[in-house]
């Protein structure tokens, strides 16, 4: 962590040095920290594996850590006294320049003489004490370029080893008993419970068996309520957090209703006879017969002890010889690679002891290290030993040592999260910049895809962008929170009674997750927390008072990242205005929170701020412009924000945007659609809202989507009731960018379709939905990557002819679909296939899955389609509501 921070400064200082006003004999001092920096980054790879066994070692990279995070403090404060200087002259907004009294003070006394003699004098210490303490300086700097680092591919994994377990589970799964039962994966931490879970889950057989299947991972909290939320989190975005029990249940019976269940409950933890006796009495009361939950857990003879000894139970032991070097194999070199490194494989396979987890760490260290020289003074390292006596994971240890000390100190970052926390990639990427370590999220992205490649992290979802999720591997979460303990602090306040004084951070605390359980008062203050840098404050079930909250932040002046997720809060304090040095504040999902004081765009280092979910919040501050510095908006279910203020057009640095309003209703003081023109940065998806009648054409056209080359989900939403010529003109003039990978229309009123459309050739999904004056639908067909495809009540369209629908003739028709929907064409009568010669079944080559629904006139579709159906026994289709295409064409 020491040299992440050292790196941190020297960043720094390089962008104080850059941009700052010559001042007498402080230019000289910068520029000789710098060097003090670099000097003492030669030390800190010996001290970070000396401090595994020696205490002097440890307290010399916490005392350096220390140093380095007042020194980053200095300098921001220099930073924004410099930004002030340029802002305060604008007559772009009126601006009050928070600097111009109170920290003028802190600038003239303590940058230019007090504070950073202090840190040099600390810096000069430590390498006296480097010496002393006998902590050697490295031949050579670590290379701190992330953008000239390349981290290998990720290779999709073959699981070894477990071909009977796999077919045990499968069969037992697919066995077509009646009873709702229970079937367990039990092994020791590490053995690849989920991994082989996951195997059994994604078998296609065991998809089409199962109608409605959900994966929920329980951990330590057994709790009826959350795994029910969690279930039906996988078919519904509704925000349920404050739904009772009663009403979940009826929404689950929905869902669920007459569709055979699979129920994954990973890694369950701690539960007893009254838990699984509740989990059974709720699956049996409303599951249908033949449901199925599979659960993976460290305990053994669970079903024994629990009183279900008709429950299936599969143990996994470790992995023999073979299949445990194929899984270094593979990991190091990738599948299927015949290398000739020569270390006694039964020696690495013997130290690993034959667990999956621990053969890919080895594998994962392979991977980067160039010589066979370099692995075997790995596995001969004392690191082995010590690890052992301290009774920590040495696979573990090892790994971590292993790592660039960059990844080093993003990993050690993801200690505020919870164990098992769902972590959201894009937000930690951007706490990462929160607190400097990387400076783009290009950059993030690389440190996150070099921290997968040494299996830092499991349970990856990639959804895209935004929405890709992980979870911190159970081991390196406890190893990392091990290291880091005193830096970063998780705390549990269990009862507002419980004295303050338990919950003291340590001095040198700099990160904090607060977990406030219910009827829990936050606390007013913390010891020791004015020197925090993140604060994170879970409240699941409790409310934070406004005043209570004005009270903690008044002393935490330092703070760059401020999590309020879901806390119940109705207002913000005005105190957050003075948290100059903020670049990430989450206040998502606080459904009560009407309005955001001005004083926060006085926050003018602040990079992100996320308001998803806030579904009370009415306007944003007029003053939001003067946050030259945001990259990333977050508005998503803002249900009562009806418009954004002008000041968002001049917000060029943005990157997410995640709503847009079409129209300009309340005059001049809100954006329209052609304030768009000059945010070419923005990336992953947008939903633009009121478009149609109060949107002019010529606007719509200033925007320039197609110059938002980092777009990759868009939507689009007209006004109901609308005029459907402008919708066409509106329409036609959002021309969407070349790279769109998800486009949906809602609510159009236009009569027929733009063909800019048919020119996405990376279109993967598109819904067509709501859209009543459409008759004709365009040629979809010759949209070559198109893999998802959504019709919805589109009452116009009386006829489908695949001669138009699929825009061709040649079998080059739809060649990536692989999901067809259409719901609720009232009047749809007729289904023109191309003909019964046989060639038409290669249209929609990889179509797997067809859904009709409400369509109460249609009497047939074309052969090509009933031909897949009939061949494929993995084909899904989903017929409903359609009475005359039942009874004659559909058996």
């Amino acid at each position: 962590m020491a040299a992440g921070m050292l790196s941190c400064v020297e960043s720094e200082l390089q962008e104080t040095l850059s941009g700052l006003s010559r001042q007498a004999g402080l230019v000289t001092t910068l520029e000789r920290t710098l060097k003090m920096c670099a000097s003492l980054r030669t030390l800190v790879e010996d001290a970070e594996h000396k401090q595994l066994f020696d205490i002097q070692a440890k307290l010399w990279m916490q005392r350096t850590v220390d140093i380095c995070y007042d020194m980053v403090y200095i300098l921001d404060e220099l930073n924004l006294q410099e930004v002030g200087k340029v802002r305060v002259f604008s007559h772009q907004f009126s601006f009050f320049n928070p600097f111009r009294r109170h920290h003028k003070g802190i600038y003239a006394l303590g940058l230019r003489h007090n504070k950073l003699r202090e840190i040099i004098s600390g810096f000069e210490s430590l390498a006296e004490e480097a010496r002393v303490y006998g902590i050697r300086r490295s031949a050579k700097l670590e290379n701190w370029n992330i953008c000239e680092r390349q981290f290998n591919p990720l290779f999709e994994y073959e699981v070894y080893g477990r071909e009977v377990e796999r077919e045990f589970l499968v069969s037992n799964l697919l066995d077509g008993n009646d009873d709702i039962r229970v079937i367990f994966i039990e092994g020791m931490a590490g053995m690849g419970k989920t991994t082989l879970a996951k195997l059994v889950y994604q078998n296609y057989q065991v998809k089409a068996y199962f109608g409605y299947k959900a994966w929920v991972s329980v951990s330590e909290e057994f709790n009826l309520r959350k795994i029910v939320m969690a279930i039906l989190g996988f078919s519904t975005s509704d925000l349920m957090n404050d739904v009772e029990m009663e009403l979940l249940v009826l929404i689950f019976r929905r869902v669920t209703a007459g569709e055979r269940c699979l129920f994954v409950l990973d890694d369950v933890a701690n539960y007893t006879l009254e838990h699984w006796q509740l989990i059974r009495e709720f699956f049996n009361n409303f599951c249908v017969a033949g449901s199925r939950i599979l659960v993976t857990t460290r305990k053994k003879s669970v079903p024994y002890r629990l009183g279900f000894p008709s429950d299936v139970v599969a143990y996994l032991l470790p992995l023999t010889e073979e299949d445990s070097w194929a899984i270094v194999r593979d990991t190091a070199f990738g599948p299927l690679t015949h290398t000739d490194f020569r270390y006694p494989r039964m020696k690495i396979t013997e130290k690993c002891r034959n667990v999956p987890l621990y053969l890919r760490s080895i594998g994962a260290i392979m991977r980067y290290k160039h010589s066979e020289i370099e692995f075997r003074e790995i596995l001969e390292s004392q690191i082995w030993e010590v690890a052992h006596e301290n009774q920590m994971g040495p696979f573990l240890i090892m790994l971590y040592c292993q790592l660039p000390s960059y990844l080093k100190q993003c990993l050690l970052y993801c200690s505020i999260f919870p164990k098992d926390h769902i972590i959201v990639i894009d937000q930690l990427i951007r706490l990462w910049m929160a607190q400097g370590f990387i400076h783009t999220e290009e950059q993030g992205q690389r440190i996150f895809n070099g921290l997968l490649g040494y299996s830092i992290f499991n349970e990856v979802t990639l959804h895209g962008t935004p929405g890709s999720t992980c979870r911190l591997e159970g081991g390196i979460s406890s190893l990392s929170h091990a290291i880091a303990e005193n830096e970063y602090r998780r705390m549990l306040l269990d009862s507002g009674d419980e004295p303050i004084e338990d919950h003291d951070l340590p001095r040198n605390c700099r990160h904090c997750t607060l977990t406030i359980a219910t009827h829990t008062c936050l606390p007013e203050s913390i010891p020791n927390a004015e020197k925090l840098c993140t604060l994170m404050i879970l409240s699941e079930y409790s409310s934070v008072d406004a005043t209570n909250l004005s009270s903690l932040l008044s002393n935490l002046r330092r703070l760059r990242a401020l999590i309020l997720s879901s806390c119940s809060i109705q207002e913000l304090p005005t105190k957050v205005g003075k948290l100059f040095h903020l670049r990430y504040l989450d206040l998502s999902f606080n459904h009560d929170l009407k309005r955001l004081p001005g004083v926060i765009c006085n926050l003018l280092n602040l990079q992100t701020l996320n308001l998803n979910g806030c579904r009370s919040l009415q306007k944003l501050p007029k003053g939001i412009g003067k946050l030259i510095k945001l990259r990333h908006l977050e508005i998503l279910w803002t249900t009562s924000l009806t418009y954004l203020p002008k000041g968002i057009a001049c917000l060029t640095s943005l990157r997410t945007l995640s709503r847009f309003f079409g129209n300009s209703l309340v005059g001049s003081k809100a954006c329209n659609i052609g304030d768009l023109e000059k945010l070419n940065n923005i990336q992953g998806n947008i939903t633009i809202d009121g478009l149609g009648a109060e949107t002019d054409a010529s606007d719509a056209e200033r925007a320039g989507l197609e110059n938002k080359k980092g777009l990759r989900g868009l939507e689009l939403w007209f006004t109901a009731p609308g005029a459907g010529t402008n919708d066409e003109r509106v329409l036609g003039a959002l021309k969407a960018p070349p790279e769109l990978e998800d486009l949906g229309i809602f609510y159009y009123r236009g009569n027929l379709f733009p063909t800019w459309m048919i020119a996405l050739q990376k279109l993967t999904h598109l819904t067509l939905a709501d859209c009543e004056k459409c008759s004709v639908l365009p040629r979809l067909g010759e949209l070559s990557s198109l893999e998802s495809l959504k019709i919805i009540n589109m009452p116009s369209i009386k006829k489908v002819v695949d001669s138009e629908f699929l825009g061709t003739e040649s079998t080059d028709a739809f060649p990536k679909l692989k999901t067809l929907s259409f719901q609720k064409l009232d009047n749809w009568e007729e289904w023109v296939g191309l003909g019964d010669d046989g060639v038409q079944a290669n249209f929609m080559p990889l179509l797997y899955s067809l859904s009709i629904v409400n369509r109460r006139k249609l009497k047939a579709i074309p052969d090509y389609i009933k031909l897949k159906r009939n061949e494929r026994s993995s084909f899904q289709t989903n017929i409903k509501k359609c009475p005359s295409l039942e009874q004659t064409h559909y058996q």
